[in-house]
């Protein structure tokens, strides 16, 4: 919690072996995504571990490939977003069927301020859900969404008080579960399937590994990494996000 469920490479990979043994256990009906603690649901990356990042290790393309496993999951998958999602983390929430956020919620894509983009699928999703002109504002902007925003956007689903976040996450889940689960696999097939660009995905993942190959990028992130660090040590519990 106190570095807002900011996600470095191992946590990643902590879930990606989540997301592996939930696929394979016939007992596992639905997956359930939310954040420690009340400030975050996930912050974004781990900007840390970003910094002397090689551009070879962004062309992985770790993160996008699990949360194209999250969405191709054959039960539903549903985020409750107890705090800001930003970034990656927001890329982690769009890759769910379902999304309910607290009312306190801000969501967004700050990476533009960092000198690089949305890696791992942010800018399929947000465009397969807002359209190319409002995508282009959210993405170039930067700019924080507030939850009422995004639910006007049809970005979440729900918005409710705090406390209810994940009674309604819970709520959500059942009302899929309540019917056939092959039906609800292969309509998950077919939406999934329609709204998939693969020549997009490819793009993304080649623009999100040139912007690495920038001083620039080091630059700005460095300043990020520096003021937080300011903010921490003035005890600063405010807003923590790229910027």
């Amino acid at each position: 919690p106190e570095r807002r469920n900011a996600l470095g490479r191992a946590r990643w990979l902590e879930l990606q072996e989540i997301v592996q043994r939930a696929r394979q256990d016939p007992q596992v009906r639905a997956l359930l995504l939310t954040g420690s603690g009340e400030r975050a649901f996930v912050s974004g990356a781990d900007v840390g571990e970003l910094v002397d990042r090689p551009p070879e290790v962004a062309l992985e393309g770790l993160v996008q490939r699990l949360l194209l496993e999250i969405e191709d999951l054959p039960f539903p998958t549903v985020a409750a977003l107890n705090g800001d999602a930003f970034g990656g983390g927001w890329e982690l929430a769009l890759a769910c069927d379902f999304r309910v956020a607290a009312a306190h919620v801000r969501v967004g894509f700050p990476e533009v301020s960092l000198g690089i983009i949305p890696g791992a699928g942010g800018t399929q999703r947000l465009l397969q859900h807002v359209g190319l002109g409002r995508a282009k504002e959210l993405i170039l902007t930067g700019r924080p969404v507030p939850a009422p925003e995004a639910l006007e956007l049809g970005l979440v689903n729900r918005v409710v008080d705090g406390p209810a976040v994940l009674e309604a996450a819970r709520e959500l889940i059942q009302n899929v579960l309540a019917n056939s689960a092959r039906a609800v696999h292969l309509a998950k097939l077919v939406l999934n399937a329609t709204a998939r660009r693969d020549s997009g995905w490819d793009l993304e993942r080649l623009a999100y590994t040139l912007s690495f190959h920038s001083d620039e990028r080091r630059q700005r992130m460095r300043r990020f990494l520096d003021r937080t660090s300011r903010q921490r040590d003035r005890g600063n519990t405010g807003e923590a996000r790229p910027g």
